[in-house]
Protein backbone atom coordinates (compact mmCIF):
# COMPACT_ATOMS: atom_id res chain seq x y z
CA UNK A 1 0.00 0.00 0.00
CA UNK A 2 2.72 2.19 0.90
CA UNK A 3 4.45 1.68 -2.14
CA UNK A 4 1.69 2.44 -4.30
CA UNK A 5 1.13 5.66 -2.90
CA UNK A 6 4.82 6.75 -3.13
CA UNK A 7 4.31 5.54 -6.82
CA UNK A 8 1.36 7.41 -7.07
CA UNK A 9 2.91 10.45 -5.49
CA UNK A 10 5.91 9.88 -7.43
CA UNK A 11 3.91 9.51 -10.96
CA UNK A 12 1.92 13.08 -10.32
CA UNK A 13 5.09 14.78 -9.42
CA UNK A 14 5.85 13.11 -13.55
CA UNK A 15 3.00 14.23 -14.37
CA UNK A 16 3.10 17.67 -13.06
CA UNK A 17 6.96 18.24 -14.75
CA UNK A 18 5.53 17.19 -18.00
CA UNK A 19 2.84 19.91 -17.82
CA UNK A 20 4.95 22.45 -16.28
CA UNK A 21 8.00 21.74 -19.29
CA UNK A 22 4.89 21.74 -21.86
CA UNK A 23 3.41 24.74 -20.11
CA UNK A 24 7.29 26.09 -20.33
CA UNK A 25 7.55 24.60 -24.03
CA UNK A 26 4.01 26.97 -25.24
CA UNK A 27 5.17 29.76 -23.39
CA UNK A 28 8.68 30.06 -25.32
CA UNK A 29 6.30 29.04 -28.63
CA UNK A 30 4.43 32.11 -28.00
CA UNK A 31 6.75 34.25 -27.19
CA UNK A 32 8.40 33.53 -30.34
CA UNK A 33 5.85 34.24 -31.99
CA UNK A 34 5.11 37.20 -31.04
CA UNK A 35 8.24 38.58 -31.87
CA UNK A 36 8.70 37.06 -34.90
CA UNK A 37 4.93 39.04 -35.57
CA UNK A 38 6.49 42.12 -33.98
CA UNK A 39 9.39 42.12 -36.04
CA UNK A 40 7.36 41.47 -39.49
CA UNK A 41 4.79 44.11 -38.55
CA UNK A 42 7.77 46.76 -37.66
CA UNK A 43 9.49 45.73 -41.03
CA UNK A 44 6.50 46.16 -43.28
CA UNK A 45 5.66 49.43 -41.43
CA UNK A 46 8.70 50.65 -42.71
CA UNK A 47 8.25 49.76 -45.84
CA UNK A 48 5.08 50.92 -46.41
CA UNK A 49 5.77 54.38 -44.63
CA UNK A 50 9.14 55.27 -46.73
CA UNK A 51 7.35 54.23 -50.12
CA UNK A 52 4.13 56.21 -49.39
CA UNK A 53 5.87 58.72 -47.67
CA UNK A 54 8.31 59.29 -51.31
CA UNK A 55 5.36 59.01 -53.14
CA UNK A 56 3.39 61.10 -51.93
CA UNK A 57 5.88 64.12 -51.21
CA UNK A 58 6.83 64.23 -54.83
CA UNK A 59 2.86 63.60 -56.35
CA UNK A 60 1.12 66.07 -53.40
CA UNK A 61 3.85 68.81 -53.54
CA UNK A 62 4.02 68.87 -57.40
CA UNK A 63 -0.26 69.48 -57.01
CA UNK A 64 0.43 72.22 -54.27
CA UNK A 65 3.02 73.96 -56.42
CA UNK A 66 0.28 75.17 -58.76
CA UNK A 67 -1.21 78.37 -59.02
CA UNK A 68 -4.85 77.30 -58.98
CA UNK A 69 -4.38 74.96 -55.81
CA UNK A 70 -5.82 77.11 -53.19
CA UNK A 71 -5.07 77.06 -48.93
CA UNK A 72 -8.45 75.24 -48.50
CA UNK A 73 -7.86 72.77 -51.50
CA UNK A 74 -4.38 72.16 -49.67
CA UNK A 75 -6.20 71.32 -46.43
CA UNK A 76 -8.35 68.83 -48.60
CA UNK A 77 -6.10 67.06 -50.42
CA UNK A 78 -3.82 66.55 -46.30
CA UNK A 79 -6.61 65.25 -45.66
CA UNK A 80 -7.86 62.85 -47.90
CA UNK A 81 -3.58 61.40 -47.52
CA UNK A 82 -4.55 61.16 -43.98
CA UNK A 83 -7.80 59.08 -44.59
CA UNK A 84 -6.22 57.11 -47.48
CA UNK A 85 -3.22 56.40 -45.19
CA UNK A 86 -5.21 55.32 -41.80
CA UNK A 87 -7.31 52.76 -44.44
CA UNK A 88 -4.25 51.30 -45.12
CA UNK A 89 -2.53 51.06 -41.90
CA UNK A 90 -6.16 49.43 -40.98
CA UNK A 91 -5.82 46.72 -43.76
CA UNK A 92 -2.74 46.10 -43.09
CA UNK A 93 -3.94 45.01 -39.46
CA UNK A 94 -6.53 43.20 -40.80
CA UNK A 95 -4.34 41.06 -43.13
CA UNK A 96 -1.69 40.21 -40.23
CA UNK A 97 -4.88 38.69 -38.17
CA UNK A 98 -6.25 36.85 -40.94
CA UNK A 99 -4.92 33.57 -41.00
CA UNK A 100 -2.97 34.00 -37.77
CA UNK A 101 -5.01 31.90 -35.61
CA UNK A 102 -4.78 33.88 -32.66
CA UNK A 103 -7.50 35.46 -30.95
CA UNK A 104 -7.40 39.51 -31.33
CA UNK A 105 -6.74 40.55 -28.33
CA UNK A 106 -3.60 38.56 -28.16
CA UNK A 107 -2.57 39.63 -31.63
CA UNK A 108 -2.70 43.49 -30.55
CA UNK A 109 0.38 42.94 -28.41
CA UNK A 110 2.20 42.57 -31.67
CA UNK A 111 1.80 46.21 -31.94
CA UNK A 112 3.42 46.71 -29.03
CA UNK A 113 7.25 47.21 -30.15
CA UNK A 114 5.80 49.85 -32.81
CA UNK A 115 3.87 52.22 -30.03
CA UNK A 116 7.48 51.73 -27.76
CA UNK A 117 9.73 52.75 -30.84
CA UNK A 118 7.19 55.65 -31.88
CA UNK A 119 6.77 57.09 -28.52
CA UNK A 120 11.13 56.66 -27.58
CA UNK A 121 11.41 58.81 -31.11
CA UNK A 122 8.63 61.05 -29.87
CA UNK A 123 10.36 61.50 -26.10
CA UNK A 124 13.72 62.20 -28.54
CA UNK A 125 13.04 64.92 -30.60
CA UNK A 126 11.16 66.53 -27.74
CA UNK A 127 14.72 66.68 -26.03
CA UNK A 128 16.68 67.70 -28.29
CA UNK A 129 14.82 70.79 -29.85
CA UNK A 130 14.14 72.33 -26.66
CA UNK A 131 12.08 75.14 -27.83
CA UNK A 132 13.10 75.48 -31.18
CA UNK A 133 10.92 75.52 -34.35
CA UNK A 134 9.62 71.83 -34.97
CA UNK A 135 11.18 70.81 -38.19
CA UNK A 136 10.38 67.61 -39.57
CA UNK A 137 14.12 66.91 -40.95
CA UNK A 138 15.62 69.20 -38.78
CA UNK A 139 18.32 67.56 -36.51
CA UNK A 140 15.68 66.98 -33.45
CA UNK A 141 13.25 65.29 -35.04
CA UNK A 142 14.98 63.40 -38.03
CA UNK A 143 14.92 59.74 -37.11
CA UNK A 144 11.49 60.69 -35.70
CA UNK A 145 10.18 61.64 -39.51
CA UNK A 146 12.22 58.69 -41.04
CA UNK A 147 10.67 56.43 -39.07
CA UNK A 148 7.42 58.05 -39.23
CA UNK A 149 8.10 59.21 -43.12
CA UNK A 150 4.50 58.68 -44.48
CA UNK A 151 3.68 61.17 -42.57
CA UNK A 152 6.64 63.68 -44.07
CA UNK A 153 3.93 65.51 -46.74
CA UNK A 154 1.71 65.75 -43.78
CA UNK A 155 4.75 67.48 -41.55
CA UNK A 156 6.15 69.21 -44.09
CA UNK A 157 3.05 71.30 -44.63
CA UNK A 158 2.14 71.74 -41.67
CA UNK A 159 5.26 73.21 -40.88
CA UNK A 160 4.69 75.96 -43.57
CA UNK A 161 1.60 76.65 -42.43
CA UNK A 162 2.91 77.28 -39.11
CA UNK A 163 1.11 74.87 -37.09
CA UNK A 164 3.45 72.32 -36.11
CA UNK A 165 3.24 71.53 -32.35
CA UNK A 166 4.61 68.51 -30.48
CA UNK A 167 0.97 67.28 -29.61
CA UNK A 168 0.58 66.98 -33.24
CA UNK A 169 4.14 64.90 -33.65
CA UNK A 170 2.57 62.87 -30.25
CA UNK A 171 -0.95 62.22 -32.75
CA UNK A 172 1.04 61.24 -35.90
CA UNK A 173 3.18 58.74 -33.73
CA UNK A 174 0.41 56.93 -32.39
CA UNK A 175 -2.32 56.41 -35.19
CA UNK A 176 0.08 53.96 -37.36
CA UNK A 177 -0.13 51.65 -34.40
CA UNK A 178 -3.75 52.74 -33.35
CA UNK A 179 -4.94 51.96 -36.80
CA UNK A 180 -2.82 48.88 -37.11
CA UNK A 181 -5.02 47.17 -33.93
CA UNK A 182 -8.29 49.07 -34.88
CA UNK A 183 -8.11 46.60 -38.11
CA UNK A 184 -6.49 43.45 -36.17
CA UNK A 185 -9.80 44.09 -34.03
CA UNK A 186 -12.11 44.07 -36.58
CA UNK A 187 -10.90 41.17 -38.16
CA UNK A 188 -11.10 39.14 -35.40
CA UNK A 189 -14.64 40.52 -34.62
CA UNK A 190 -16.17 40.79 -37.89
CA UNK A 191 -18.75 38.32 -38.68
CA UNK A 192 -20.72 39.85 -41.22
CA UNK A 193 -18.82 39.82 -44.65
CA UNK A 194 -19.45 43.00 -47.07
CA UNK A 195 -19.57 42.91 -50.39
CA UNK A 196 -17.04 45.01 -52.94
CA UNK A 197 -20.09 47.56 -53.05
CA UNK A 198 -21.01 47.94 -49.66
CA UNK A 199 -17.38 48.89 -48.89
CA UNK A 200 -17.26 51.19 -51.50
CA UNK A 201 -20.22 53.31 -50.56
CA UNK A 202 -19.17 53.24 -46.81
CA UNK A 203 -15.13 53.97 -47.42
CA UNK A 204 -15.11 55.55 -50.98
CA UNK A 205 -17.30 57.70 -50.77
CA UNK A 206 -15.78 59.81 -48.06
CA UNK A 207 -12.53 60.60 -50.50
CA UNK A 208 -14.88 61.12 -53.36
CA UNK A 209 -16.32 64.08 -51.73
CA UNK A 210 -13.53 65.61 -50.63
CA UNK A 211 -12.17 65.37 -54.16
CA UNK A 212 -14.86 67.59 -55.39
CA UNK A 213 -14.53 69.49 -53.05
CA UNK A 214 -10.98 70.33 -54.12
CA UNK A 215 -12.34 70.69 -58.23
CA UNK A 216 -14.60 73.35 -56.62
CA UNK A 217 -12.15 75.24 -55.15
CA UNK A 218 -10.58 75.40 -58.29
CA UNK A 219 -12.99 76.28 -60.46
CA UNK A 220 -15.07 79.02 -58.38
CA UNK A 221 -12.72 81.91 -59.01
CA UNK A 222 -10.85 83.42 -55.83
CA UNK A 223 -10.15 87.31 -54.35
CA UNK A 224 -6.96 87.44 -55.46
CA UNK A 225 -5.82 91.10 -56.50
CA UNK A 226 -2.52 89.87 -59.02
CA UNK A 227 -1.18 86.65 -60.16
CA UNK A 228 1.52 85.35 -60.08
CA UNK A 229 3.10 87.02 -63.35
CA UNK A 230 1.82 90.54 -62.02
CA UNK A 231 3.35 90.17 -58.52
CA UNK A 232 6.57 92.53 -58.03
CA UNK A 233 9.49 90.77 -57.43
CA UNK A 234 10.38 91.23 -53.62
CA UNK A 235 13.31 90.76 -51.94
CA UNK A 236 14.04 91.30 -47.89
CA UNK A 237 15.61 90.94 -44.57
CA UNK A 238 15.39 87.29 -43.07
CA UNK A 239 13.14 88.75 -40.66
CA UNK A 240 10.57 89.72 -42.74
CA UNK A 241 10.16 86.45 -44.37
CA UNK A 242 6.92 85.00 -42.94
CA UNK A 243 5.57 88.50 -43.50
CA UNK A 244 6.27 88.49 -47.41
CA UNK A 245 4.88 85.11 -47.65
CA UNK A 246 1.52 85.84 -45.89
CA UNK A 247 1.45 89.11 -48.02
CA UNK A 248 1.89 87.18 -51.11
CA UNK A 249 -0.60 84.31 -50.28
CA UNK A 250 -3.28 87.69 -50.03
CA UNK A 251 -2.42 89.06 -52.91
CA UNK A 252 -2.28 86.37 -55.54
CA UNK A 253 -4.51 83.95 -53.60
CA UNK A 254 -1.55 80.95 -54.16
CA UNK A 255 -1.21 78.49 -50.75
CA UNK A 256 1.37 78.94 -48.53
CA UNK A 257 3.48 75.77 -49.79
CA UNK A 258 3.57 77.65 -53.50
CA UNK A 259 4.81 81.36 -51.63
CA UNK A 260 7.60 79.51 -49.41
CA UNK A 261 8.97 77.97 -52.76
CA UNK A 262 8.82 81.07 -54.26
CA UNK A 263 10.12 83.57 -51.41
CA UNK A 264 13.63 83.64 -51.41
CA UNK A 265 14.89 86.43 -49.63
CA UNK A 266 18.75 87.14 -49.61
CA UNK A 267 18.96 89.58 -46.39
CA UNK A 268 19.03 93.14 -45.89
CA UNK A 269 22.34 94.28 -47.93
CA UNK A 270 22.01 92.28 -51.03
CA UNK A 271 18.54 92.89 -51.29
CA UNK A 272 19.30 96.82 -51.03
CA UNK A 273 21.86 96.21 -53.77
CA UNK A 274 19.12 94.05 -55.73
CA UNK A 275 16.93 96.89 -55.32
CA UNK A 276 19.31 99.43 -56.72
CA UNK A 277 20.25 97.55 -59.59
CA UNK A 278 16.83 97.09 -60.73
CA UNK A 279 16.84 92.96 -59.91
CA UNK A 280 13.66 93.35 -57.79
CA UNK A 281 10.90 96.01 -57.11
CA UNK A 282 10.21 95.69 -53.59
CA UNK A 283 12.25 95.57 -50.51
CA UNK A 284 11.23 94.82 -46.82
CA UNK A 285 14.02 96.00 -44.83
CA UNK A 286 15.33 97.60 -41.88
CA UNK A 287 17.00 100.98 -42.65
CA UNK A 288 19.95 101.29 -44.91
CA UNK A 289 23.53 101.68 -43.66
CA UNK A 290 25.70 104.70 -45.53
CA UNK A 291 26.93 102.08 -47.64
CA UNK A 292 23.97 101.45 -49.26
CA UNK A 293 23.07 104.90 -49.36
CA UNK A 294 26.38 105.72 -51.15
CA UNK A 295 25.37 103.04 -53.84
CA UNK A 296 22.11 104.30 -54.46
CA UNK A 297 24.01 107.62 -54.84
CA UNK A 298 26.40 106.50 -57.11
CA UNK A 299 24.34 104.91 -58.99
CA UNK A 300 21.18 107.51 -59.15
CA UNK A 301 19.11 105.87 -57.68
CA UNK A 302 17.03 107.55 -55.50
CA UNK A 303 14.68 105.12 -52.94
CA UNK A 304 11.29 105.80 -50.96
CA UNK A 305 10.65 104.38 -48.34
CA UNK A 306 6.97 103.24 -46.27
CA UNK A 307 7.56 102.16 -42.98
CA UNK A 308 4.79 99.29 -41.89
CA UNK A 309 5.78 97.78 -38.98
CA UNK A 310 7.55 98.14 -35.94
CA UNK A 311 10.23 95.80 -34.13
CA UNK A 312 12.56 95.98 -31.37
CA UNK A 313 16.02 95.72 -30.98
CA UNK A 314 16.87 93.53 -28.07
CA UNK A 315 20.10 92.68 -26.19
CA UNK A 316 20.50 88.65 -25.88
CA UNK A 317 22.50 86.71 -23.06
CA UNK A 318 22.21 82.52 -22.10
CA UNK A 319 19.66 81.96 -19.29
CA UNK A 320 22.13 80.94 -16.73
CA UNK A 321 24.18 84.33 -17.25
CA UNK A 322 23.41 86.03 -13.60
CA UNK A 323 22.66 89.62 -15.66
CA UNK A 324 19.43 90.75 -16.19
CA UNK A 325 19.41 93.89 -17.03
CA UNK A 326 22.27 96.85 -18.89
CA UNK A 327 21.70 100.78 -19.33
CA UNK A 328 22.52 102.13 -22.56
CA UNK A 329 25.48 103.37 -21.39
CA UNK A 330 27.10 99.93 -19.94
CA UNK A 331 26.19 99.03 -23.59
CA UNK A 332 28.22 100.82 -25.20
CA UNK A 333 30.77 100.45 -22.87
CA UNK A 334 30.75 96.34 -23.58
CA UNK A 335 30.60 97.41 -27.38
CA UNK A 336 33.41 100.32 -27.02
CA UNK A 337 35.54 97.61 -25.34
CA UNK A 338 35.67 99.73 -22.26
CA UNK A 339 33.70 97.02 -20.35
CA UNK A 340 35.28 93.67 -20.65
CA UNK A 341 34.59 92.16 -17.52
CA UNK A 342 30.88 91.20 -16.26
CA UNK A 343 31.81 92.23 -12.73
CA UNK A 344 32.41 95.86 -14.52
CA UNK A 345 28.28 95.89 -15.14
CA UNK A 346 26.93 93.58 -12.11
CA UNK A 347 28.02 90.13 -12.92
CA UNK A 348 30.29 87.30 -12.41
CA UNK A 349 34.12 87.79 -12.43
CA UNK A 350 34.01 86.47 -16.56
CA UNK A 351 35.69 88.08 -19.65
CA UNK A 352 32.85 89.50 -22.08
CA UNK A 353 32.13 87.96 -25.32
CA UNK A 354 30.42 90.55 -27.28
CA UNK A 355 29.25 89.17 -30.56
CA UNK A 356 28.51 90.93 -33.56
CA UNK A 357 26.85 90.95 -37.27
CA UNK A 358 28.78 91.07 -40.51
CA UNK A 359 28.65 94.57 -41.72
CA UNK A 360 25.31 96.32 -43.76
CA UNK A 361 23.53 93.91 -41.67
CA UNK A 362 20.11 95.09 -40.68
CA UNK A 363 20.99 94.27 -37.48
CA UNK A 364 24.11 95.52 -37.50
CA UNK A 365 23.20 98.79 -39.12
CA UNK A 366 20.84 99.17 -36.40
CA UNK A 367 23.42 98.74 -33.76
CA UNK A 368 25.60 101.32 -35.33
CA UNK A 369 23.60 103.91 -35.47
CA UNK A 370 20.34 103.74 -33.23
CA UNK A 371 22.29 102.04 -30.00
CA UNK A 372 25.88 103.11 -30.26
CA UNK A 373 25.13 106.67 -32.28
CA UNK A 374 28.02 108.56 -31.77
CA UNK A 375 30.23 105.89 -29.44
CA UNK A 376 32.80 103.94 -31.55
CA UNK A 377 32.07 100.13 -32.41
CA UNK A 378 34.69 98.20 -31.48
CA UNK A 379 36.11 95.79 -34.69
CA UNK A 380 35.43 92.33 -33.66
CA UNK A 381 37.92 89.49 -34.07
CA UNK A 382 36.96 87.16 -36.90
CA UNK A 383 35.84 84.40 -34.55
CA UNK A 384 33.24 86.82 -32.71
CA UNK A 385 31.49 88.16 -36.27
CA UNK A 386 28.23 86.02 -36.83
CA UNK A 387 27.29 85.90 -40.32
CA UNK A 388 23.70 84.79 -40.35
CA UNK A 389 21.75 85.78 -37.49
CA UNK A 390 20.46 82.64 -36.41
CA UNK A 391 24.04 81.66 -35.76
CA UNK A 392 24.95 84.31 -33.23
CA UNK A 393 21.51 83.30 -31.07
CA UNK A 394 22.60 79.78 -31.62
CA UNK A 395 26.30 80.59 -30.08
CA UNK A 396 25.02 82.13 -27.07
CA UNK A 397 22.50 79.43 -26.56
CA UNK A 398 25.00 77.16 -26.22
CA UNK A 399 25.96 78.02 -22.58
CA UNK A 400 29.13 75.03 -22.56
CA UNK A 401 31.11 77.20 -25.60
CA UNK A 402 30.15 80.82 -24.79
CA UNK A 403 29.04 81.20 -21.14
CA UNK A 404 29.84 84.75 -20.96
CA UNK A 405 28.89 85.97 -24.71
CA UNK A 406 26.17 88.85 -25.61
CA UNK A 407 24.27 89.61 -28.88
CA UNK A 408 21.81 91.48 -30.52
CA UNK A 409 18.55 90.42 -32.52
CA UNK A 410 15.49 91.65 -33.17
CA UNK A 411 12.56 91.22 -30.93
CA UNK A 412 10.44 89.14 -33.51
CA UNK A 413 12.95 87.15 -34.99
CA UNK A 414 14.24 86.08 -31.44
CA UNK A 415 11.04 85.61 -29.78
CA UNK A 416 9.15 83.67 -32.73
CA UNK A 417 11.32 82.31 -35.80
CA UNK A 418 14.37 81.66 -34.29
CA UNK A 419 13.09 80.90 -30.54
CA UNK A 420 15.82 79.04 -27.99
CA UNK A 421 14.81 78.16 -24.43
CA UNK A 422 18.42 79.18 -23.30
CA UNK A 423 17.95 82.56 -24.39
CA UNK A 424 17.47 85.60 -22.01
CA UNK A 425 16.37 88.81 -23.65
CA UNK A 426 18.02 91.33 -21.18
CA UNK A 427 15.83 94.45 -19.29
CA UNK A 428 17.52 97.85 -20.82
CA UNK A 429 17.28 101.14 -18.38
CA UNK A 430 14.81 98.97 -16.82
CA UNK A 431 12.57 98.29 -19.45
CA UNK A 432 11.75 94.64 -20.87
CA UNK A 433 11.50 94.34 -24.57
CA UNK A 434 7.61 93.12 -25.01
CA UNK A 435 4.87 93.71 -27.82
CA UNK A 436 3.21 96.09 -25.48
CA UNK A 437 6.44 98.13 -24.68
CA UNK A 438 7.40 98.14 -28.08
CA UNK A 439 4.59 99.81 -29.33
CA UNK A 440 4.29 101.90 -26.87
CA UNK A 441 6.95 103.64 -27.15
CA UNK A 442 8.65 102.68 -23.82
CA UNK A 443 11.44 100.17 -24.74
CA UNK A 444 14.54 102.30 -26.09
CA UNK A 445 15.31 100.25 -28.93
CA UNK A 446 12.50 100.33 -31.45
CA UNK A 447 13.34 100.20 -35.61
CA UNK A 448 10.65 100.18 -38.21
CA UNK A 449 10.31 98.11 -40.92
CA UNK A 450 10.61 99.51 -44.21
CA UNK A 451 8.93 98.96 -47.68
CA UNK A 452 11.49 100.56 -50.25
CA UNK A 453 11.08 101.01 -53.58
CA UNK A 454 12.48 102.92 -56.55
CA UNK A 455 11.13 106.78 -57.16
CA UNK A 456 11.57 105.83 -61.15
CA UNK A 457 8.63 103.27 -60.20
CA UNK A 458 5.56 104.16 -62.33
CA UNK A 459 2.24 104.94 -60.53
CA UNK A 460 -0.13 102.08 -61.13
CA UNK A 461 2.89 99.20 -60.77
CA UNK A 462 2.04 96.68 -58.63
CA UNK A 463 4.51 97.63 -55.95
CA UNK A 464 2.89 100.95 -55.29
CA UNK A 465 -0.55 99.47 -55.39
CA UNK A 466 0.82 96.90 -52.44
CA UNK A 467 2.31 99.50 -50.45
CA UNK A 468 -0.82 101.50 -50.37
CA UNK A 469 -3.24 98.07 -49.41
CA UNK A 470 -0.70 97.80 -46.36
CA UNK A 471 -1.94 101.19 -45.06
CA UNK A 472 -5.37 99.74 -44.60
CA UNK A 473 -7.03 98.08 -41.66
CA UNK A 474 -6.47 94.41 -43.61
CA UNK A 475 -3.10 95.48 -44.61
CA UNK A 476 -2.16 96.31 -40.86
CA UNK A 477 -3.73 93.53 -39.46
CA UNK A 478 -1.70 91.31 -41.96
CA UNK A 479 1.11 92.83 -40.59
CA UNK A 480 0.34 92.27 -36.88
CA UNK A 481 -0.58 88.87 -37.50
CA UNK A 482 3.13 88.46 -38.78
CA UNK A 483 4.30 89.13 -35.96
CA UNK A 484 5.41 92.91 -36.33
CA UNK A 485 3.63 96.02 -34.81
CA UNK A 486 2.06 97.63 -37.13
CA UNK A 487 2.74 101.44 -37.81
CA UNK A 488 -0.69 103.96 -36.83
CA UNK A 489 -0.66 107.44 -38.26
Amino acid sequence: MLIKKLNGRWGIGLNREENESKRSGSKKRLLLFWFGRSLSLLLVYVVISFASGLFAEFLLFTLFEQVNISNIAVCLVLVIYLFLMLSLFISFGSFVARDSGWPAARLTLAVIPLVIISLYLWGLGMYWYEGDAIEPLGNSWFLYTVFHFWSYPLLKALSIYEILSEVVMLLIAVLPSTAIAIGIVMQGRGKKQYTKAQLWRRWGAIPVVMILGILLTVVIPDRALYSSSDYPRVDGATAAIPFAKKLNSEMTGANRIKVTKDTRFSTTHYAYKGLIEGKTDLIFVAGPSDEELTLSKKRGVELEFYPIGRDGFVFLVNEKNPINELTTEQIQDIYGGFATNWAEVGGDDQPIVALQREMNSGSQTYMEKGVMVDAVLTVPSKDHKIGVMGGLIDRINDYRNEESSIGYSFYYYASEMHKRENIKFLMIDGITPSKDTIRSGLYPYTTDLYAVIRSDLSEDHSAREIIDWLDTEPGKRLVEESGFIAVEE
